[in-house]
């Protein structure tokens, strides 16, 4: 992997169990092609790629979610990504 940035971006919630409430990362082009490389090597089928980091997991109402997330203060980072470590 050449190294690159990633940054964080807004926090958000979703429908599903694991993206509960969670902190979206900026896609960038670097990002894109990690996530083509890892779903050829893991075999796996190229689907809709959110970048994120989740924060909470639950079956909690989107109300909830809603309030968690508008509750949620992070300040705006960014690292250097420089490799990638993939588990089976």
């Amino acid at each position: 992997v050449q190294p690159f940035q990633l940054k964080s971006n807004e926090v958000s919630f979703s429908t599903t169990f694991f993206q509960n409430v969670l902190l979206r990362a900026q896609m960038s082009a670097e990002l894109g092609s990690c996530y083509l490389t890892a779903s050829e090597v893991c075999e796996t089928e190229v689907g809709m790629y959110m970048p994120h980091f989740s924060l909470v997991y639950g079956n909690h109402t989107m109300s909830q979610r809603e309030e968690i997330a508008n509750a949620v203060q992070i300040m705006p980072f960014e690292f250097t990504v420089d490799r990638i470590h993939l588990f089976e």
